[in-house]
């Protein structure tokens, strides 16, 4: 055979090796990282590897320190290496731009690294070389060829329009990496189903558990279509005893460290012994107001309405396009929803809100009188005049006064918190099938003010806020607070005959030094 024929055979049998090794890692993605990449995958990391090929959608929930952010950085790479690169792309995000960067992207380009140094010490032929370059400078998180195809990007969700910030990338092969899941928008899981309809398109969404009431909770119920993965600081080899080079064990949760927080923190049953030691979500979120506790208390409650109480309706308005008027009626601690209506001219809702009251008994009506609030409430009062209308309005002011000014921020605070403490004592009957209002009261946070003459009285999570961060409003849970609250109580709070001769009864903590010293003569 002459010499060309032969390095023609040579050159075919080693384009058939190649092709083999190929189909080898586009199969075997656990196999692609230790051979290309040099890294080891301890078993947990491989789950996650293996059902990012085999499954649509793969959720991952696990505790501190089990290197789910190093998988995906190696599953991006992957993926860019095993796929036609001007057919493939890598989509990462993360609830805000500095995550994407200094955690999956750093990473990203940490592997890029590993496999140019084996390239350069020979360990690897160049064809194995990872295209193009990494730039995460500014603003900038992404991965292009020189001709300016983009390999993979990371973008922060758009705050106000987040289902169209992806949109005007086409490819076959679509990995959607969602990184710290449980903080982001339900919308932003919208975005990656409407990313990845393709057969050969993936989603892999990671997080610690640290919020019931999220979409990334919701992704673990029995019901989900998600292949679901655990991971407990338990399951590391570094409690299991697995085989594990050395220096990644360090980077992983240590038994003294699991031992010594336990009891620091309480006990397992502490939501940050759940959350960051076993990879569960909590049954009480300390950072959401409504504890399951109380939650399970209200649906377990029946309470019969025996009519000695006013019957109040709580009325929560919305100008929103995507939200609901909601109406709630409370007879005898007994809430339930018995109107939604989209949005609509604020005449009409007034005859709504009116149609209903009279319908239900109502003796008083509370309506949020804020924004919206304000044209309906005087639509009321014009159309149903006093001498006309069977209830009395009770206009909900969230920044008024409260009867203890070193409990509750304001009125709203002390809304949420009676109503919390009746659900608690078994005095409140919600409907155990009222999957939104229970989905509001699980995701909805709270704090405690921390300066001024009332620091340390409680202060909820701003609607605003809650709509920025869930993507929804909570409109069944302020109707249901609304319905809650009683205008008698408040009522029995006040004492307008009250004569105060005291200057300390008037001012109380907030007298200066100086007046308490010289005694009460400059009344």
């Amino acid at each position: 055979m002459s010499n060309i024929n032969s390095r023609a055979v040579d050159l075919v049998v080693q384009d058939m090796v190649r092709k083999s090794r190929d189909k080898k890692y586009l199969d075997d993605p656990v196999l692609w990282i230790r051979d290309i990449l040099g890294r080891h995958l301890w078993s947990k990391q491989q789950e996650i590897a293996y059902s990012v090929r085999d499954n649509v959608r793969t959720a991952v929930r696990s505790s501190n320190g089990s290197g789910k952010t190093m998988v995906s950085s190696c599953l991006a790479a992957w993926w860019v290496a095993v796929h036609d690169v001007h057919d493939t792309i890598v989509i990462t995000t993360a609830p805000s731009f500095p995550q994407i960067k200094t955690n999956l992207f750093s990473e990203l380009q940490a592997r890029k690294r590993d496999v140019d140094r084996r390239v350069r010490a020979k360990e690897l032929a160049a064809a194995y070389e990872l295209p193009g370059k990494i730039n995460t400078s500014g603003n900038v998180a992404e991965w292009k060829l020189p001709d300016g195809t983009q390999l993979a990007l990371g973008r922060k969700p758009a705050e106000n329009d987040i289902i169209t910030t992806f949109q005007g990338i086409h490819r076959r092969y679509v990995l959607f990496i969602i990184d710290e899941a449980g903080g982001l928008d339900p919308d932003m899981f919208v975005a990656a189903e409407r990313m990845t309809t393709g057969a050969d398109a993936r989603i892999l969404a990671v997080g610690n558990p640290d919020r019931r009431g999220s979409e990334f909770f919701r992704m673990f119920q029995p019901d989900s279509d998600w292949n679901q993965i655990h991971i407990s600081a338990y399951d590391t080899p570094a409690f299991t005893g697995e085989e594990c080079p050395e220096e990644l064990l360090r980077y992983m949760p240590q038994p003294d460290w699991v031992e010594r927080n336990i009891r620091a923190w309480g006990g397992v049953d502490d939501p940050r012994v759940k959350i960051s030691i076993l990879g569960e979500f909590p049954d009480d979120d300390a950072s959401v107001f409504f504890s399951e506790t109380a939650m399970r208390n209200a649906k377990s409650t029946e309470i019969t309405p025996d009519g000695e109480k006013p019957t109040i309706l709580g009325v929560d308005l919305s100008g929103s396009g995507m939200d609901e008027s909601k109406i709630y009626v409370n007879r005898d601690g007994r809430i339930r929803k018995v109107k939604s209506w989209s949005q609509t001219h604020a005449l009409e809702s007034a005859r709504i809100i009116d149609q209903v009251a009279r319908e239900e008994g109502a003796t008083y009506v509370n309506i949020d009188n804020g924004g919206l609030g304000k044209p309906i409430i005087e639509n009321m009062y014009d159309l149903f005049p006093v001498s006309e209308r069977p209830y009395k309005i009770v206009e909900m002011n969230g920044a008024g006064d409260v009867p203890d000014r070193r409990r509750w921020y304001n009125a709203r605070a002390w809304w949420y918190d009676m109503l919390r403490e009746g659900m608690l004592l078994g005095e409140i009957d919600l409907d155990p099938d009222d999957a939104p209002l229970f989905e509001q009261m699980g995701d909805i946070g709270y704090d405690f003010a921390e300066t001024g003459a009332r620091a340390g009285s409680i202060v909820m999570e701003k609607k605003k806020d809650i709509r920025s961060r869930s993507g929804r409003s909570p409109d069944d849970l302020d109707a249901c607070v609304y319905a809650s609250f009683n205008p008698e109580t408040e009522q029995e709070t006040q004492k307008p005959d009250t004569l105060y001769t005291d200057p300390e009864e008037i001012l109380s903590d907030l007298m200066p030094d100086y007046m308490r010293a010289i005694g009460g003569f400059w009344l």
